[in-house]
């Protein structure tokens, strides 16, 4: 009878032991372990070269309606002709087209023939929100923030990827290409939707601004001011979201 017993309390020991290794490495262990905090190859689509828009006889890089967009797309151009100014936001073209007294008319119908005297658009496979986010100050901020935000995932040294931000800024300066003349503007207490493209590499790919690491457009929101961002205030309230490691 002892010795039964003896081999009954070894086998509840053993038991309990394979219960505990097993719940180590459950699938609910590794459904709790962090996401990635975001993609740092998410493909980015360049239509056209500084060299090529210059080239003579030049028309247009790429035809909107033949580019390859999803509810993520985001990017940035002038269309064909310097007429518009051309912004990506989740799928969405946004053209803005310049009018008296530096206003735009924004439209977001893609004709067969309306094209890109350049384009740069990409379309994570998700957005992740970056939290949390503190204020800011200026496209140099953005760029900080951007920096940290690539630092922090992980990414390799010059990774170049998309983003979106939002918040509420305390000036905004804008401009839109346009022929005969283009528009240019800014505004006060406003909140803004940018998009753009981060690129803190040495190449000369994604049409930056000279001395920037990124190139960003911006929506004002509740009017239809839609264009190139030159420069931004304070930003509070701000949310940032970044390419997605995987498809949410």
């Amino acid at each position: 009878m002892s010795r039964s017993i003896t081999q009954s309390v070894f086998a509840r020991l053993a038991l309990m032991t394979a219960i505990s290794v097993a719940s180590c490495t459950s699938p609910s262990a590794v459904e709790q372990a962090a996401d990635p905090v975001m993609s740092c190859d998410t493909p980015i689509m360049v239509f056209g070269t500084r060299a090529s828009i210059k080239a003579p006889g030049f028309t247009q890089s790429v035809k909107l309606s033949d580019v390859p967009i999803s509810d993520t797309t985001v990017g940035y151009g002038p269309s064909a002709g310097y007429r518009d100014e051309l912004t990506l936001m989740d799928g969405v073209f946004h053209i803005a087209t310049p009018e008296s007294g530096d206003m735009v008319s924004l439209s977001h119908d893609v004709s067969p023939e309306k094209g890109a005297g350049f384009l740069v658009a990409s379309s994570p496979a998700g957005w992740k929100a970056v939290q949390p986010v503190a204020d800011l100050t200026g496209l140099e901020g953005i760029e900080s923030l951007l920096t940290d935000t690539a630092e922090a995932a992980g990414c390799p040294a010059g990774a170049a990827f998309p983003f979106k931000l939002t918040g509420t800024a305390s000036q905004a300066s804008w401009s839109a290409v346009g022929k005969p003349t283009g528009a240019k503007g800014g505004a006060e207490d406003v909140a803004v939707e940018i998009v753009g493209i981060y690129a803190p590499g040495p190449e000369d790919t994604y049409f930056l601004p000279d001395g920037r690491t990124l190139h960003a457009h911006a929506h004002i929101v509740g009017t239809q001011i839609t264009g190139h961002l030159g420069q931004i205030g304070a930003l509070s309230d701000v949310a940032l979201y970044v390419p997605a490691a995987h498809q949410p």
